[in-house]
């Protein structure tokens, strides 16, 4: 790297040779020389507003910490006791645990039937006998089971006979508490042995309707089981959850999916898992996660990919853990280490281990393949949102659904303007009623000479953007300033996580007009650049 003036050159010239409205990927290799012109890049032809369940989530700093939200003891139909399954979940290295007996409103592991002592519950929350690391449970938890089973968490509340899936989620709701959805392939029809049938199921107008309905009407229901068990009954519920999604997200409102063990014996535990991506490990920021989707989840098989879906000598995995299941435990699953989603280019980046594959999902088909996803490249496969999910031959993971929304650019705007202003002169009555208020507006000018023209001044807000260089590809944000106020730095901060230390940092307005040099790498603390006063820039 020659001088920082020199890379501010280069900056700007680049940005004004392409139009920073159409930056993607840049393929820019800081020691060679700088040539006379730049070649031409052609930029996107649109670019696009992308919901990201992950903005939250610092992946240098959270922790990532494993969940299971659905299992049972003797309180209902399990084989052990409360204590014994607390116990199993502690040594297989869970973090957080959930006991949904049906029926069965457990308060906490203490203050159940054969549950833990007050001691040894506040053992395992402070991490005795595992290094410090504890493991939490999930208050006032009850697989609601009345009616289609669903999980309730955080609400004094138990269902009763002739309670409905609605009533049941809206008195969750109204006690202050969450929901999911379990097993939906149960009811649907898409746990049935033959494939066909099964997806046939999943692909029902009927059971798609049923769910989007109680989603779009009950805020507080956040999700629906898409693993459940060794995927048996649920192995076609990822195609139910896509329709679900196909309806869903074009009106904001994103389905998490869960997995989850269901497990109702010690044999049955640790085959399906959400890792939680939190802050620090509390029942407060793990209901947090579950309500915005800072998660993804986990399964060992899954039956529809071939992956783990027959036993080693060729026989049908069973529906559930048992002891000739125990060796899949053994097995590395693929993780996630960072999601990068920069708006200014359009991209999704996924960084993860010990998968083979990554695939991109949208409406339920593979649209791409690899880590980093171009939305500008699948533009046309892609209608409301895309998840991805990481496969290897021993084990899936899935991401949440990322929203897509087509950005609306001011020259659109514009040209909309001058597309209506033309369709109105080929309106007589339209014309009369313009001329008219154009009438009034010069009386009003006329009648407002007297008054402060700093009332009529119209507000200026600028659109500042950031980028980071990597090398290769651009990471970017970008916030809408007004005139004369400061920059919202803390928001800033927060999009860049830590991984990011030591890039060069450049800022600009929209315009690529550069509102202070290039400085200094970026830092540990997350303290980038200096705290300008005020926005000087271009409109």
């Amino acid at each position: 790297m020659k001088t920082h003036s020199k890379l501010a050159t280069l900056w700007l010239a680049f940005v004004l040779s392409i139009g920073v409205l159409g930056f993607g990927s840049c393929e820019y290799l800081p020691e060679i020389e700088i040539p006379e012109e730049l070649p031409p890049i052609k930029p996107p032809a649109k670019s696009y507003v992308i919901s990201n369940p992950y903005e939250g989530v610092d992946w240098a700093v959270h922790g990532q910490y494993k969940a299971n939200f659905h299992a049972h003891s003797i309180n209902s139909d399990g084989s052990n006791t409360t204590a014994q399954m607390v116990e199993d979940h502690y040594a297989k290295g869970f973090d957080i645990l959930s006991m949904t007996d049906h029926n069965y409103l457990t308060i906490n592991w203490d203050r159940a039937t054969a549950g833990l002592s007050p001691q040894r519950k506040a053992e395992i929350e402070a991490g005795v006998d595992r290094g410090g690391r504890g493991m939490i449970d999930v208050d006032n938890a009850n697989e609601q089971s009345a009616t289609d089973h669903i999980n309730s968490f955080f609400a004094t509340f138990n269902n009763a006979s002739g309670a409905t899936m609605a009533s049941t989620i809206a008195t969750v709701e109204t006690l202050g508490g969450i929901t999911h959805i379990n097993h939906p392939g149960r009811y649907t029809g898409g746990a049935n042995s033959n494939d066909a049938t099964s997806i046939a199921a999943s692909n029902n107008p009927t059971n798609i309707q049923k769910y989007v309905d109680l989603f779009m009407s009950y805020p507080s229901c956040v999700g629906m089981e898409i693993v459940n068990k060794i995927d048996n009954e649920s192995k076609s519920d990822r195609i139910l959850w896509d329709n679900i999604l196909k309806l869903t997200m074009p009106e904001g409102r994103p389905v998490w999916g869960f997995s989850n063990d269901d497990t109702h014996s010690l044999n049955a535990t640790g085959y399906s898992w959400n890792v939680m991506l939190l802050p620090e490990l509390t029942q407060a920021a793990t209901r947090t996660a579950m309500e915005t989707g800072a998660f993804y989840a986990i399964s060992r098989v899954s039956r529809l990919d071939e992956i783990n879906a027959t036993l080693p000598n060729g026989s049908n995995m069973p529906g559930s853990g048992t002891s000739s299941t125990l060796y899949l435990l053994e097995q590395p699953t693929p993780s996630i280490s960072s999601i990068v989603v920069d708006q200014l280019s359009s991209t999704i980046h996924i960084a993860g281990a010990d998968y083979d594959s990554i695939e991109w999902i949208a409406d339920g088909v593979v649209i791409a393949t690899g880590s980093l996803l171009k939305i500008s490249e699948h533009e046309e496969h892609i209608n409301s949102y895309v998840r991805a999910q990481l496969k290897s031959s021993t084990g899936i993971a899935f991401t949440q659904p990322f929203g897509i929304k087509e950005a609306v650019k001011k020259d659109d705007k514009e040209d909309d303007k001058k597309d209506d202003k033309e369709d109105d002169k080929k309106d007589d009555k339209e014309d009369d009623k313009k001329d008219d208020k154009k009438d009034d507006k010069e009386d009003d000018k006329e009648d407002d000479k007297g008054d402060d023209k700093k009332d009529d001044k119209e507000e200026l807000y600028y659109t500042v953007s950031f980028r980071v260089f990597d090398g290769y590809y651009s990471i970017g944000y970008v916030q809408q300033v007004k005139e004369g106020e400061s920059i919202d730095w803390e928001a800033v901060a927060a999009h860049y996580p830590k991984s990011l230390e030591g890039l060069e940092f450049w800022c600009d307005d929209l315009n690529g007009n550069p509102l202070w040099e290039p400085h200094a790498p970026i830092h540990a603390d997350l303290v980038l650049f200096p705290k300008f006063a005020e926005v000087k820039g271009s409109n």
